[in-house]
């Protein structure tokens, strides 16, 4: 759009004017903390609420914009806090081929609030890391050792990500897969320099060259941390001249940016015919927003990877323990990489239950099928008097039907794995029933346990007390939640006795354009949510008594 168009969208308050240039008006956007300049005869677009942005080839001079005072402290509060940890502080301001338009966070001015999540989910996986490492307490007892570095089978390699906690048990899993000089690495660790030492040396002794990608389960810390590490590890030591592309579900809205493979592989070409088709600084811009921290290929459920020699991997969506957490089957072996969705050595925390569930529903469907497929292919091969040639290695391959965990040692029998798992939720809720029972039985003017109260009350000190109040707490909350809309426990609100005195004047000093506001910030902060068994589980329980 001209600049006229611009004018329009001024008005709207989505930019305003700032001073005059040459033959017209300077006009610029509101959002993010640097403007750039749309002036007479150049054509503009907007992107987002107030993202506007000029497609000239070469970015505008940038514009200073008039400094009021809620602009001086935003300004402040953005390069204090924000541009030290903005993982696309550095990008280019225009969009090279290879990033998709409506995803394109290179030339868009964010919405603030995107990157502040974006900065707050890092810091939080940050803090969450040191604490768990330094104050979680030791790996759980009677766990096996494991090694650096692992052959498992002909095509797995287990590489260890140097980070054991009672949270990370051994510490995370990262898998070399395929055969050959080229494979693909599953999970990167947490960015611990002890696992670029342990994947440096599994590489060099399985004569490993190159990463055709880095395939990532989910975006936690502890599996995505070290994606930097790997570039630079491929580019000093092996001599990748192209940057490794990271492959994983992008969560849209989390300032995660998405990357077109089969553009990035065209422009990006390592051909001097290539280099000289495409313009040379957009090659740089492109390389530069591959390897932005945030940045990656989208996975899809159901999207196949067969590019690497001996293994097949099909990406499965199980959300659950996260949003985007993905599994990855090896359909050579009838084998999944379960992620965090299952850990050999203790039971894995999750955001949402019924995802959850419902995904180690689908795990357990897949390792099904994949044990019956490899019974029918054994029948036929005895009949035809014959065996399965590609299981013939100097290394046995794992059994149908085995679990890659990214926290702990293979699970050879992954179908009974899920099912203690499922046996072990359910056990969970009854105990979590039982104990507001009893509580509601014998002190009902308590009216019923708060969440950090039934968890004391059902773990006690089977856990130290970072666990109880960490994963132990979400994961009663959600076993709460679900028990909520099952009809079987109801939740009530109540305002502390130390704090009913001062409510009246609280809400008496709200004005009435805040009073929406006010109630869900008094709802969130200052009332406390217990819980009771409904009527229902009550006659239910005093049925069973008798």
């Amino acid at each position: 759009m001209r600049v006229a168009s611009f004018a329009k969208e001024a008005n709207a308050g989505h930019a305003e004017r700032v001073g005059e240039h040459g033959k017209g008006n300077t006009y610029a956007a509101k959002w993010g903390r640097r403007a750039w300049e749309v002036t007479a005869g150049s054509r503009a677009r907007v992107e987002g609420e107030g993202n506007v942005v000029t497609e000239r080839k070469t970015p505008s001079k940038p514009v200073r914009l008039p400094k009021t005072p809620s602009r001086y402290f935003s300004d402040r509060l953005f390069s204090a806090i924000l541009g030290p940890l903005d993982p696309l502080r550095d990008a280019p301001q225009t969009r090279p081929r290879g990033i998709p338009p409506q995803h394109d966070c290179l030339t868009s001015k964010r919405d603030p609030t995107t990157s502040l999540r974006a900065m707050f989910e890092s810091l939080t996986e940050s803090v969450s890391a040191f604490v768990g490492a330094n104050f979680g307490g030791p790996v759980p007892r009677g766990l096996p050792a494991l090694h650096p570095v692992t052959r498992l089978s002909p095509t797995v390699v287990r590489v260890l990500g140097g980070n054991p906690s009672a949270f990370t048990l051994q510490g995370t899993n990262a898998y070399l897969l395929g055969t050959g000089a080229t494979r693909w690495l599953l999970d990167t660790g947490e960015g611990k320099p002890v696992f670029i030492t342990n994947l440096r040396a599994a590489m060099k002794a399985e004569g490993v060259t190159a990463l055709e990608g880095i395939l990532l389960t989910h975006w936690h810390l502890d599996h995505v941390g070290g994606i930097g590490d790997v570039r630079a590890l491929m580019k000093r030591e092996f001599g990748a001249k192209q940057p490794v592309l990271a492959y994983k579900h992008v969560r849209h809205g989390h300032d995660e940016m998405e990357v077109d493979a089969e553009a990035v592989i065209r422009v990006t070409g390592t051909s001097d015919e290539t280099e000289r088709g495409n313009d040379a600084n957009e090659i740089d811009a492109l390389k530069k927003a591959i390897e932005q921290s945030r940045s990656y290929v989208h996975v899809r459920d159901g999207d196949v990877f067969d590019a690497v020699p001996g293994v097949t991997l099909r990406a499965v969506f199980t959300p659950g323990h996260a949003e985007d957490h993905f599994c990855f089957v090896l359909e050579e072996e009838g084998s999944i990489f379960a992620g965090d969705c299952v850990l050999n050595g203790n039971t894995a925390v999750f955001e949402n239950l019924s995802q959850y569930s419902a995904s180690l529903d689908t795990m357990k469907r897949e390792l099904q099928n994949a044990v019956a497929s490899a019974k029918n292919s054994t029948a036929r091969d005895s009949n035809r008097g014959g065996n399965d040639l590609r299981r013939t290695s100097t290394t046995a391959s794992q059994p149908p039907g085995t679990l890659y965990p990214s926290h702990g040692d293979v699970v050879v029998d992954g179908v009974k794995k899920l099912g203690v798992y499922a046996k072990h939720r359910v056990t969970r809720e009854k105990a979590f029933v039982e104990a507001l029972v009893k509580s509601w039985e014998t002190e009902p003017a308590r009216g019923g346990l708060t969440q950090s109260e039934l968890a004391r009350t059902v773990y006690g000190n089977s856990v130290n007390w970072l666990v109880l109040k960490t994963a132990v707490w979400g994961i009663v909350g959600q076993h709460l939640q679900k028990l909520v809309e099952d009809g079987r426990v109801v939740m009530e609100k109540k305002t502390p006795w130390f704090l009913k005195w001062p409510e009246p004047l609280f809400w008496r000093a709200a004005s009435p354009f805040l009073a929406k506001e006010f109630e869900i910030w008094w709802e969130r902060l200052a009332m406390e949510t217990r819980y009771r068994p409904s009527a229902r589980e009550m006659s239910e329980s005093t049925s069973a008594a008798t």
